[in-house]
């Protein structure tokens, strides 16, 4: 078991004065998918759907993602080892969006750590596109408004009209994610899969302007607190829902997509900690990772929670490293020393009362659809009104 020998300290204020031992309780893991094929091809792109549906199809995993999923599950079971054994033997709990990519992820990385599973898909929580009125049309508002930031000029635009064969028409927000398509499909082509792609692809100045305007644009349109409400509250309320009622399972799976983790990111003011060297946006098979301590010494019965960014990159030899990013939202700043098996290390913890008070309890919805204004939840009430119409109506004209 992962134990924390914390030190008592007396000379900074800014630490805890603690002399405990804490011990990894659970652990929270907001996984992107695998690597994929694009999801958008253009009309001049030589690799057409056709190319794509004899490799699989567009948008679902290859088997380089496959790879990427099975070492990031090796690595997980290897360093949450005693935490996995200690669970009751049922099957747990996995939460997937319903995109297939995500699905197979969490089907992999489940067989790969041994671990049964129940599978519960859930687009509200975990897929971005799921029918939200309200963030729909905030996140469209906030693309238009940056648009003058996020946009090329007219020559480039002109040139991708040339060599792409898309029309980029007058509305621009239609342009806008026509050229995020692009930037990912070009990417895909030319880095990941390294095809045989025409010079203007490999272009540095192209591709770095695309590359730019995809992570700018990824930021803008979840930089608002209602759509982080309804984009990642569900999923905040669930980590703080079974933390709180002590679950027999003690590792939590959620299958997802980069936007996900983007707005879980943004909502928890943890995503400029992700610099340039982290490659942002999400890479595949990267984890938002949720640690639950708790404290097992003395009368102090806490939890504490520590927040990493876990990434599985290539490496030029074609092997696949972790990368952990520590990050620390700015409300959690009590410092606890403890010893990590080699060294004494100082770092960042968020006590529990943080994490459930003002962390997330204002990013939590009441009603889902209701604060969405979807239909579902609309209908009822205007079944209502017009109920109380026609009561209203029929009073009086009687009277």
């Amino acid at each position: 078991m992962l134990k924390l020998y914390l030190a008592s300290i007396f000379f900074l204020l800014k630490i805890l004065i603690v002399d405990s031992v804490l011990v990894v309780d659970s652990v929270f893991v907001v996984l992107r998918h695998g690597d994929r094929n694009p999801l958008y091809v253009y009309p001049y792109d030589k690799y057409n759907r056709e190319y794509w549906k004899q490799r699989g199809g567009l948008g679902n995993l290859i088997e380089k993602g496959e790879n990427r999923i099975r070492v990031a599950a090796k690595n997980y079971r290897q360093q949450y080892e005693m935490l996995l054994n200690e669970t009751d033997g049922s099957s747990d709990q996995v939460i997937t969006s319903t995109i297939e990519r995500a699905k197979k992820t969490a089907d992999i990385f489940m067989e790969v750590i041994n671990k049964k599973a129940k599978f519960e898909r859930n687009d509200k929580m975990l897929n971005t596109d799921a029918e939200c009125k309200k963030s729909k049309k905030i996140r469209e508002n906030l693309l238009i408004q940056n648009a003058t930031g996020l946009m090329p000029n007219n020559t480039f635009i002109d040139n991708l009209r040339n060599k792409t064969g898309e029309k980029y028409n007058g509305d621009t927000l239609e342009n806008l994610l026509l050229l995020m398509g692009l930037a990912d499909t070009l990417k895909i082509e030319r880095d990941q899969m390294k095809l045989n792609v025409s010079e203007w692809i490999t272009d540095k100045e192209t591709a770095n302007i695309l590359s730019e305007l995809e992570k700018k644009s990824f930021s803008t349109m979840m930089n608002d607190h209602e759509i982080q409400r309804l984009r990642a509250g569900l999923l905040l309320k669930n980590i703080r829902d079974q933390i709180e009622k002590k679950s027999s399972q003690r590792f939590f799976l959620y299958s997802t997509h980069d936007y996900n983790q983007i707005v879980l990111l943004q909502a928890l003011n943890l995503y400029d900690q992700l610099d340039q060297n982290n490659k942002v946006p999400p890479t595949y098979v990267s984890g938002v990772v949720f640690e639950v301590y708790r404290n097992e010494s003395g009368e102090q019965q806490s939890k504490w929670i520590r927040f990493i960014y876990r990434q599985f990159l290539d490496n030029e030899n074609g092997t696949i490293t972790k990368v952990d990013t520590q990050m620390v939202p700015e409300l959690c700043q009590t410092e606890l020393q403890f010893h990590d098996g080699t060294a004494i290390n100082t770092q960042k913890f968020c006590s529990w009362e943080q994490f459930s008070g003002e962390l997330v309890k204002n990013l939590i919805p009441e009603n889902w659809d209701k604060e969405c204004m979807n239909s579902a939840a609309i209908k009822p009430m205007v079944t209502f009104m017009v109920f109380i119409i026609t009561i209203l109506t029929s009073y009086f004209s009687i009277h």
